[in-house]
């Protein structure tokens, strides 16, 4: 027989145990995090399987005067970029806007200046003034190219006295870097932005949160088609009826509308800028209420 003593095995169980309390530890850290996760995102997630919940910041909504379009979009959003895709420029884009930029220039506190920076056609004062808008505060950028248009917009944008900022990029491709730059600068003072672009640019993905189609018909309605929203889907769409916007006359020079020449009384003046700090060649302003016109 051997002397040797027999040596002990350690027995599994202890590392087991230790094993099993570990498990159970993670668990209920896990279960925690899920909890104040859930916590953090109640409200602030959609699912597209729940209905669209209605947006709680009422101050962060300007109504667009179209209730068609109000019952879709619940209104235009401020702080983001809304992108707005057409086939060319006239087709009723302004008349789609004057409403939220009349009630922004009537709003008894806050900025009240409008920008348009680059539109591609001059927009025509007097019929301006019959919309309703206040001409003292609405200014045109007119910009040579598209670096300056994007400089110009997001300085506006940035420095918070503007309370709208509307810019045309037509068939001038963006960057998404560019687009995100824009918004957050329209987020900084909660600043209404608009971004008209051609249509086409509508197949491809962007940062914005909201972005809308428009066309128009032969009988001057405006057809709206929502191609992403936040808090909702897209897909959706509305027919709005617009008044008749006289194209013909609105490209005829004044001396030649039909008014009688001695009710017509014509004065023209415009002060033109420039503005300063701008590395780039020429970026000019025009301000609208120097032209007075009085039929």
């Amino acid at each position: 027989m051997s002397n040797k003593k027999q040596e002990k095995i350690p027995s599994p169980l202890p590392s087991l145990q230790n094993k099993a309390d570990n498990f159970n530890r993670f668990n209920e850290y896990l279960a925690q995090q899920d909890k104040e996760v859930k916590q953090r995102l109640t409200g602030k997630v959609w699912r597209a399987t729940s209905k669209p919940p209605a947006y709680k910041n009422a101050h962060n909504i300007l109504k667009t005067g179209h209730k068609p379009l109000d019952e879709v979009i619940q209104g235009w959003r401020l702080g983001l970029t809304t992108e707005i895709g057409l086939d060319k420029a006239g087709v009723g884009e302004l008349r789609l806007l004057l409403p939220a930029i009349k009630a922004l220039q009537k709003s008894p506190s806050g900025a009240k200046q409008v920008l348009w920076i680059a539109p591609p056609l001059m927009p025509f004062a007097p019929a301006l003034v019959k919309a309703g808008l206040d001409l003292n505060f609405l200014h045109i950028v007119q910009t040579q190219c598209l670096k300056d248009t994007l400089w110009a917009c997001e300085q506006a944008l940035s420095s918070g006295s503007c309370a709208a900022t509307i810019c045309w990029t037509n068939n001038q491709p963006l960057k998404n870097r560019e687009i995100r730059r824009l918004q957050l600068a329209a987020e900084q003072h909660n600043t209404w932005h608009v971004l008209f672009r051609n249509r086409r640019f509508l197949e491809q993905s962007s940062v914005s949160n909201m972005r809308l189609q428009i066309s128009n018909n032969k009988r001057s309605q405006l057809n709206v088609k929502v191609i992403k929203q936040p808090n909702s889907w897209g897909g959706q769409s509305c027919t709005l009826s617009l008044r008749p916007h006289y194209e013909n006359w609105q490209r005829l020079p004044v001396e030649l509308l039909p008014v009688p020449q001695c009710q017509r009384q014509t004065k023209q003046t415009a002060n033109v800028g420039v503005i300063s700090g701008n590395k780039s060649k020429v970026t000019l302003i025009m301000a609208l209420h120097d032209m007075q016109v009085v039929l």
